[in-house]
C-alpha cells in the first residue's frame, strides 16, 4: 500500500504540468476545433478529457479519433489551419506514433502527451510540444482532466477541487472493495461490464488482467454480456440505470457477478477505480515475483 500511496503523490505532481500545457494549448488555438487523437487503449480516457473540455473549459467542438486514422483519413483533407490536436500516446504504443507522423508533415498544431519515449520515437514528434509521463499513464491523464475541470467556474468545479488529493482515499477504497480485488486475483475468466464514464478504468483493468494471463473481455453497457466465470460491473451511481438491464442478464450467464458502483462525480469516479486497478496490478506483480 505504501508504494501505491507514493505513486499517487507523484501522479498529483505529474498531472499539473499536463493540465497547464493543455490549458495553454487551448488558449493559443481558441476558436478552433479540437481533436483528441489517441494511440493505444485510450478511447475512454480521450472521451473523458473531451467531456471535461466541453463541460468546464468552454471548448465547443471536440472530436475523438484514433491518431493513425486521423493522420491518414481526416487531416489530409481538412481545411488549412483548421483544428488542433491533443495527441495521447500510451506507453508501448510507439508504432501508432510512427504511423501518425503525417501530422508533423501536415503541420497540424499538436500537443503530444506520451509515456517515456526513446530517441528514435522522439524523432516522430517533430513540430509538436512533447510531455512525457513517467508514472502510471492513465490515472495521470485522468487526474490532469480533473485539474482542468476543477479550475472551471461554478459550484461543481469547486466540489471537484476538493477531490484532487488521491492519497487519503486509498484506505477507504481498499477496505470497501478489497474483497472484490481478492476474487479478481483468483479467477481466470472475467467479463467487465461498464458504464460510459467507467470506460477508462475498464480498459486499464482489461490490460492488467490480460497481462497476467487471465481471459478477459470488455462489455460496454449498450452490449449484452456473453458470460464468464466472474462478471464485474463498473459504474457510477449516476449511471446505474444505464447498466441495470445488462447486470440482470449477466446474473443468468455468469457464475458470479460483483459490483463496483462509485457514488462520486463521474469526473472523479473512474480515477478511484483506477486506484483499485493499480493496487491489483501491484499485487499480481508481487505474486509473480
Amino acid at each position: 500500500m505504501q508504494r501505491l500511496r507514493e505513486e499517487l503523490r507523484r501522479v498529483a505532481e505529474a498531472s499539473r504540468p499536463i493540465a497547464d500545457a493543455v490549458a495553454r494549448f487551448l488558449e493559443s488555438h481558441g476558436g478552433e476545433d479540437v481533436f483528441i487523437a489517441f494511440c493505444g487503449p485510450l478511447h475512454g480516457v480521450s472521451n473523458h478529457l473531451a467531456a471535461a473540455l466541453k463541460l468546464f473549459r468552454g471548448v465547443r467542438a471536440v472530436g475523438v479519433v484514433p491518431a493513425d486514422s486521423y493522420a491518414h483519413l481526416l487531416a489530409p483533407y481538412a481545411e488549412e489551419g483548421r483544428g488542433a490536436v491533443i495527441h495521447l500516446v500510451y506507453p508501448g504504443a510507439e508504432a501508432c506514433l510512427v504511423r501518425s507522423a503525417a501530422l508533423g508533415i501536415l503541420r497540424v498544431p499538436r500537443l503530444v502527451v506520451s509515456g517515456r519515449l526513446d530517441d528514435r520515437a522522439r524523432r516522430f514528434v517533430y513540430g509538436a510540444e512533447l510531455l512525457e509521463v513517467g508514472g502510471p499513464y492513465t490515472i495521470t491523464l485522468l487526474h490532469a482532466a480533473l485539474r482542468l475541470a476543477s479550475s472551471g467556474r461554478g459550484a461543481r468545479s469547486a466540489r471537484l477541487e476538493s477531490e484532487l488529493e488521491l492519497e487519503p482515499v486509498v484506505h477507504e477504497l481498499l477496505e470497501r472493495y478489497g474483497p472484490v480485488l481478492e476474487e479478481l486475483r483468483g479467477v481466470g475468466d472475467v467479463e467487465v461490464l461498464h458504464s460510459f464514464s467507467m470506460t477508462p478504468a475498464a480498459e486499464e483493468l482489461y490490460r492488467v488482467l490480460v497481462s497476467y494471463g487471465r481471459r478477459a473481455r470488455l462489455t460496454p453497457h449498450y452490449h449484452t454480456p456473453s458470460g464468464a466465470e466472474l462478471c464485474l460491473a463498473l459504474y457510477t451511481t449516476a449511471e446505474e440505470h444505464t447498466i441495470r438491464e445488462k447486470v440482470v442478464a449477466a446474473a443468468r450467464r455468469c457464475r458470479r457477478v460483483l459490483h463496483i458502483g462509485v457514488g462520486t462525480d463521474p469526473v472523479t469516479a473512474p480515477i478511484y477505480v483506477l486506484i483499485l486497478v493499480r493496487h491489483l496490478e501491484l499485487e499480481l506483480a508481487g505474486a509473480k515475483a
